[in-house]
């Protein structure tokens, strides 16, 4: 990586982690705010269990069963 290519990519993150509207990364966009990111659950609060997808079955029906 070049001097340049390495100062755009600090310069473009510091403006990511500055913005206060949805902001997203090299390879993933968020649709909040980074206040969302930062609010505290409950005390207790337990994350809701997900399965997972087997990849045995039929992937949009296991889709849309969490949809």
């Amino acid at each position: 990586m070049t001097f340049v290519q390495i100062q755009y990519l600090i310069t473009n993150a510091v403006k990511i982690h500055l913005a206060g509207d949805a902001y997203k990364t090299h390879l993933y966009t968020k649709l909040h705010t980074k206040r969302v990111d930062a609010l505290c659950m409950p005390y207790g609060y337990q994350p809701l269990m997900f399965q997972q997808f087997n990849e045995k079955g039929n992937s949009k029906q296991h889709v849309a069963h969490f949809v």
